[in-house]
């Protein structure tokens, strides 16, 4: 889960922002792009924490890591995605029968 503590988050918070604002910047031509990009950062921050932690691929970090994106996706669907597809529910009317 996203959920460190305050002080873990002042030590990340200025990197991210500045890599969130780059990623921004090269993309802002075409929006879209930034997916590819964010996909970059993710991977590449992973095979380093790889790198320095271990300094070659292990099964179990492997499997840690990928528990990790698969965790930050399922709770980036839970915060983000889904109420905003509720509130589109609620504007533009369910597409799936009701029971009630």
């Amino acid at each position: 889960m996203p959920y460190i503590s305050q002080e873990q988050r002042a030590a990340l918070d200025p990197h991210i922002t500045a890599l969130a604002g780059a990623i921004a910047e090269q993309s802002a031509g075409e929006p879209e792009a930034f997916a590819g990009q964010l996909n970059y950062a993710g991977t590449t921050l992973a095979l380093e924490l790889m790198e320095r932690l271990y300094g070659r691929p292990r099964y179990h970090l492997i499997a840690l890591i990928m528990g990790v994106f698969h965790t930050l996706a399922d709770e980036f669907y839970r915060r983000c995605a889904a109420p905003y597809e509720d509130e589109k529910i609620r504007t533009n009317g369910d597409v799936y029968e009701s029971d009630a």
